[in-house]
């Protein structure tokens, strides 16, 4: 499954690569990156709760970006590091799960030029795919959605352009498809969503 997911990355990968080699004046392609502070639910059963630890994460990139006057259109694919869930029993047994996502956002821009800065809002869908360790990736959906909302200024340094955002993602359909067994446990997921404030970095070139 996780083949899968990563290759679905790297085709999005060249996808963007592609679009960019003939390249118009106002479209760019460049590399994203950031902090993502994580807000997601514990989860519990009879004999066995799961924590949601290491609420901050990070995220890594590379987006295009194309500008149509007031408008403008930006595809990313981006490696999301969300953080671990840590499982303890009652008989002192525990054990720790990394969550991660390959994520695919279209972002829509409406945007105020301004003589040396463009300052900007943000919205749009967003596709996921969760990665998680044994045990917890068996039980991960195999895509998630997710809408995105936020703000900007873009930056333009002599065709260089460097844009600082930040932007709050709210989970739409649940990352679990079942209830996951663990240290001889059956877990409730109860349907958790990701959401998460993110502070992102993008640089055009």
């Amino acid at each position: 499954m996780q083949r899968i997911r990563y290759s679905t990355f790297l085709l999005l990968i060249a996808a963007l690569g592609w679009m960019a080699l003939p390249q118009a004046s106002n479209a760019q392609i460049g590399v994203v990156g950031g902090f993502n502070f994580e807000s997601l639910d514990d989860l519990s059963s009879e004999n066995t709760s799961a924590n949601f630890e290491s609420s901050t994460g990070y995220h890594v990139g590379l987006a295009y970006t194309r500008d149509f006057a007031v408008l403008g259109v930006r595809l990313s694919g981006i490696y999301r590091r969300v953080g671990e869930y840590e499982f303890a029993n009652f008989e002192g047994g525990s054990e720790s799960f990394s969550l991660s996502t390959i994520e695919v956002p279209l972002d829509l821009k409406y945007r105020l030029a301004l003589p040396l800065v463009t300052p900007y809002a943000m919205a749009g869908p967003q596709v996921s795919f969760p990665i998680g360790e044994d045990e917890l990736d068996d039980s991960l959906e195999d895509i998630n959605l997710s809408g995105n909302v936020g703000a900007g200024v873009e930056f333009n340094l002599g065709g260089v352009r460097l844009a600082p955002e930040l932007r709050y993602e709210f989970g739409v359909t649940s990352i679990f498809s079942d209830d996951l067994e663990v240290l001889g446990n059956d877990v409730n997921v109860n349907d958790p969503k990701l959401s998460a404030f993110s502070i992102r970095l993008h640089l055009f070139f």
